[in-house]
């Protein structure tokens, strides 16, 4: 009856029953005992279930059940001196240890430090003939690399050193006996694995030092996770060393190549990676795709272009069996290098391999033809990737907006925006403000604030893009007012605007001779902090210039020269001015930095450009 109770975890109920059996004076059996002694477990009362296990000695040697449950009952509660205490009688009083027991023992020798103890444990279970499970092996094995690793990080070095040469007597003949099992090489193997992938990579090294020191070479796969697993906690030192013991203790294969290339790219060494990766593919090893696809992303974020080049050639004349992440790496390196011509041919490799063609294919095709100017094929694209059944998601019909806007062709810009929410597909911040910019581009300031409009309805919160865009479809609309007041909405919004989002009013005011109001928009700008950038100062420069206004164009000259880098138009438009003004020393001074520089000095300028009569 108590044994029903403890089965369903009531042990009040269970403890209720065994104090029926005391008052009736039922005698307890050791069966009883033992169940008591179960019950007091589960409850974590040490000082009960050690009662229980006295009264249990009464009966003779408690069995290894028994003895199992109070130590890991001690281990559990962390009471180490009591489990090491416990083992030491259990030692003593002779008690043939099972499988089960064996481990609870070893893992308290292993947390108290006793690795003598449990070297000798295991070593007299060996001659006893006890066998175990690999399992069971492997996690001996696990504990001792556990603690080797947690002594090198807390004792001395004297300790250090007899600590490590304990360990590695207890691992080895714990190796040994897993190794003696079949498959046991490739269980150790994927417990190095495991433990890589785990952050262990301390307990991995030693293992695989281990299994080296015992002859076996460690599986490629297993070397290959924790070179990986260095590289990506930035440990390259650990990385190499562990790549070239390999490589001198045994022939190693493309696994770990693959994996010391991808960790040179995660520690940011891309020219080792790169040298690596041909001397690997000179040697004949199989490239990972996984591999080339990193290896090109790295180089090409570099702007190694003609190392991607070479890798591409290699593949394509080396039969390497690419996949679609691969091809889609490639397009887009060839995209980012403005190589659009070779990007198509990789394009047109990809589908005469019959390569998967993926919905990022499409999207950056639509970039390569869209940058290339051919709108048309641009949307071909779009129009392949639906009729493959492709999920269109926002972000390539994005992409074509923005083309379609760059373009000035704002008719098929709306359309594909409507298309896109009669579809379902929410349109994003990044969405509206494309088409805000393509109605920018066409001068339809009205249409752009209808949509401006219709994105804050939407929930949608303006960013600076966003009102970049506004303010530019006001600015070349010419409604400068709106364009201010669009600035003053977002400094109400709490952003800081940048000094493109001055520069649209300001140009414009240019564009339109009114030099006073873009003078006064400057005035805004210093008010709140933002500097002028080089395209705005070049403007003013030239507006100065062109309208004789010397005294303030060399004004500016000399509040902006030292934030902006030398430019050829401001430092000529400069040397003009200051000989126009009659100082000479100045203009020699501008004439002595164009030429310090490198810059080029623009003769041809002249002050007053537009006040002569045409």
């Amino acid at each position: 009856m108590a044994q029903v109770h403890m089965n369903a975890r009531n042990y009040d109920k269970a403890l209720q029953v065994f104090g029926l059996m005391r008052s009736r004076n039922v005698k307890p059996s050791s069966f009883s005992y033992g169940a008591l002694l179960r019950c007091h477990v589960a409850r974590e009362d040490i000082a009960a279930a050690e009662d229980v296990f006295r009264a249990l000695c009464k009966y003779g040697l408690p069995d290894v059940f028994c003895c199992n449950d109070l130590l890991r009952l001690y281990v559990k509660l962390g009471q180490l001196e009591k489990a090491s205490a416990f083992i030491l009688k259990m030692r003593k009083e002779d008690i043939q240890l099972d499988e089960a027991l064996c481990m609870t023992v070893m893992e308290v020798c292993c947390k108290s430090g006793m690795i003598a103890d449990a070297d000798k444990i295991l070593k007299e279970m060996n001659n006893g003939g006890v066998t175990m499970k690999s399992s069971t092996m492997v996690s001996m094995i696990e504990m001792y690399a556990r603690n080797r690793t947690s002594v090198m990080q807390e004792q001395d070095s004297s300790s250090k050193a007899l600590a490590c040469q304990t360990d590695s007597s207890a691992l080895n003949a714990a190796l040994k006996s897993l190794l003696d099992t079949p498959g046991g090489s490739s269980i150790a193997c994927q417990l190095i694995r495991k433990l890589a992938r785990e952050g262990r990579t301390c307990e991995a090294k030693f293992l695989h030092e281990q299994l080296t020191q015992l002859g076996v070479k460690p599986e490629d796969s297993a070397t290959a996770t924790l070179i990986v697993q260095y590289g990506q906690e930035q440990k390259l030192h650990q990385a190499e060393e562990l790549f070239e013991s390999a490589s001198t203790s045994f022939p190693i294969g493309a696994p770990v190549y693959n994996a010391m290339v991808d960790a040179l790219c995660k520690c940011g060494n891309i020219e080792e990676a790169y040298r690596l990766f041909m001397k690997m593919a000179d040697q004949g090893h199989s490239r990972d795709v996984v591999t080339i696809s990193i290896l090109v992303t790295h180089l090409t974020k570099h702007g190694k272009f003609q190392e991607v080049e070479n890798i591409i050639h290699g593949c394509f004349h080396g039969e390497v069996e690419l996949d679609t992440v691969v091809y889609n790496t490639f397009i887009k390196s060839m995209l980012e290098s403005g190589k659009l011509y070779s990007a198509v041919n990789i394009y047109d490799r990809m589908i005469s391999t019959g390569v998967r063609r993926s919905l990022q294919t499409f999207n950056i095709m639509i970039s390569v033809y869209g940058l290339g100017g051919k709108l048309d094929k641009a949307a071909e694209m779009f129009a392949a990737a639906q009729e493959l059944g492709l999920l269109i998601d926002e972000k390539i019909y994005t992409n074509m907006l923005n083309f379609y806007g760059k373009a000035g062709r704002h008719q098929e810009a709306s359309s594909l925006f409507d298309r896109m929410k009669e579809l379902g597909i929410m349109p994003g911040k990044i969405s509206f403000n494309s088409m805000i910019n393509a109605y920018a581009t066409s001068r339809l300031h009205d249409e752009a604030e209808i949509v401006f409009q219709e994105m804050q309805s939407h929930g949608q919160v303006p960013d600076s893009t966003t009102y970049l865009a506004l303010i530019r479809s006001y600015s070349e609309s010419r409604c400068y007012s709106k364009a201010e007041k669009a600035i003053q909405m977002m400094l109400s919004s709490g952003i800081t605007p940048s000094c493109p989002h001055f520069s649209h009013l300001i140009i414009a005011f240019l564009k339109a001779d009114q030099i006073d109001e873009a003078q006064r928009i400057c005035g805004q700008m210093q008010e709140i902090g933002v500097a002028v950038d080089l395209a705005c100062c070049r403007a003013m420069m030239r507006a100065y210039l062109e309208h004789g206004r010397v005294d303030e164009g060399i004004s500016l000259f000399e509040t902006t020269r030292g934030s902006l880098k030398p430019d050829s138009f401001i430092l000529s438009a400069a040397f003009h001015l200051y000989e126009h003004s009659g100082s000479e020393p100045e203009a020699g001074d501008v004439l002595e930095a164009i030429g310090l520089h490198g810059a080029s000095f623009l003769r041809s300028l002249k002050v007053g450009s537009k006040l002569e009569p045409t």
